[in-house]
């Protein structure tokens, strides 16, 4: 199941559909733990190959199975996948049932869930526009953080915190937590094209034509520079063409 996964995550679905096919040509019943893990890359995969709908029953699956063999990792993983692929009027409750089984358990693997629920949750707020919703969960990701050691998740809690800002027209105090990430990020050796395109974004929105121009270019530069962004380039098109445009680049 989890060379499924990897495959699925390199957009390799026809190998992970066969890799997970292998999964049950085993014969014989899947014991509690291969059953789950089953159920949930079999849904991940249809979700990442674009049926969403039909993935839903997988990870509804791997969580009734997760919880009466008491698998509170698994169930947490199951509800929080549920909150990717609901509908959307239901994206939140999955995310907050999620949430709180993760805050309710005493496993420490699986309270490591928290992290990554705060941020579903503030980026649903967030693209539903209800900012100030969505800041108060970047802000109790910031503190989990802070209170686990995770630097690098604690970061993507301040980028999000500065992103949601700028939509909310505070663009100055948006652009000033952008730059804070960005000399940390340079300092530790690269700097990320994601926070060079909100700093761009900032200049843009403060009137600043040359200098979002020069750090749309250095955004592009980054994007087209390093493979760990081959799927921003693959699959936002639309967003990696404004980027070239504002940029000054030709088509």
């Amino acid at each position: 199941t989890q060379i499924a996964r990897a495959e699925g995550l390199q957009s390799k679905f026809d190998d992970a559909g066969a890799t997970l096919a292998r999964v049950l040509a085993v014969g014989g019943a899947l014991s509690p733990r291969a059953g789950i893990r089953y159920e949930l890359e079999k849904g991940r995969l249809l979700n990442s190959s674009g049926d969403a709908e039909k993935s839903r029953a997988h990870f509804e699956r791997a969580l009734a199975l997760a919880e009466q063999s008491g698998e509170e990792f698994f169930a947490i993983d199951a509800a929080h996948m549920m909150g990717i692929v609901a509908p959307p009027d239901a994206q939140l409750d999955w995310n907050e049932r999620a949430l709180a089984m993760a805050g309710a358990s005493d496993n420490p693997v699986a309270r490591k869930w928290i992290g990554s629920l705060y941020n579903n949750i503030g980026y649903t707020y967030m693209e539903q526009g209800e900012y100030e919703l969505a800041l108060v969960n970047f802000r109790k990701l910031q503190e989990f953080c802070a209170e686990t050691g995770n630097e690098s998740f604690g970061a993507v809690a301040r980028w999000f915190t500065g992103k949601t800002y700028r939509l909310q027209g505070k663009t100055e105090k948006a652009l000033a937590v952008q730059q804070e990430l960005l000399a940390a990020e340079e300092e530790a050796g690269a700097a990320g094209a994601f926070t060079l395109e909100e700093i761009a974004e900032c200049h843009l929105a403060l009137g600043g034509e040359e200098q979002a121009r020069r750090y749309f270019l250095l955004t592009h530069e980054a994007l087209h520079g390093d493979e760990q962004y081959k799927w921003v380039l693959d699959s936002d098109k639309e967003r990696v063409a404004r980027i070239r445009e504002l940029a000054g680049l030709p088509d």
